[in-house]
């Protein structure tokens, strides 16, 4: 597509695929886990969150390399600080020099202990695989039911 589509030309583009979206019929705690891009999809279920004033109560884990690749970093503080039932974790694995007073370090075992609300939370997990079958295990490991994991996988 990149070598040879030119101005002018036109496409069929179908999708999405899938059924990685927010369970709107849930009405109990719900964890966003993202590792680097993985946060896109769960931007827009936090938005959603957000505008339609559900009574979910929402935690976000979110890690990146470094500060700057915390996308939607100021936008997900917004909406925490005026939506009392969202919160957001950050976490960086390689701060490189770049100001972060944030934690540092992978999502582990103590992060999920002291953040996912509760063993009946419904789970959603975006980002590399290796992120996805570490954190399901993790998760599990707590007392989540594998069925109230989701997975978001690309490949």
């Amino acid at each position: 597509l990149h070598e040879r589509a030119k101005v002018g030309d036109s496409f069929l583009i179908r999708g999405g695929f899938g059924d990685f979206h927010y369970d709107q019929g849930w009405d109990g705690p719900v964890a966003l886990i993202a590792g680097g891009i993985g946060i896109t999809p769960l931007m827009s279920m936090l938005r959603y969150v957000d505008e339609a004033r559900l009574n979910a109560e929402v935690v976000l884990l979110y890690s990146a390399h470094t500060p700057s690749e915390l996308l939607f970093y100021e936008q997900l503080q917004d909406l925490a600080a005026r939506n009392a039932r969202v919160r957001c974790v950050f976490t960086v694995t390689h701060p490189q020099g770049e100001t972060w007073d944030g934690r540092v370090g992978r999502i582990d075992l103590d992060l999920l202990r002291e953040h996912i609300p509760a063993q009946d939370s419904l789970c959603y997990l975006c980002g590399p695989s290796a992120l996805q079958d570490d954190l399901s295990a993790l998760l599990t490991s707590l007392g989540v039911e594998p069925s109230r994991i989701k997975l978001e996988r690309w490949w």
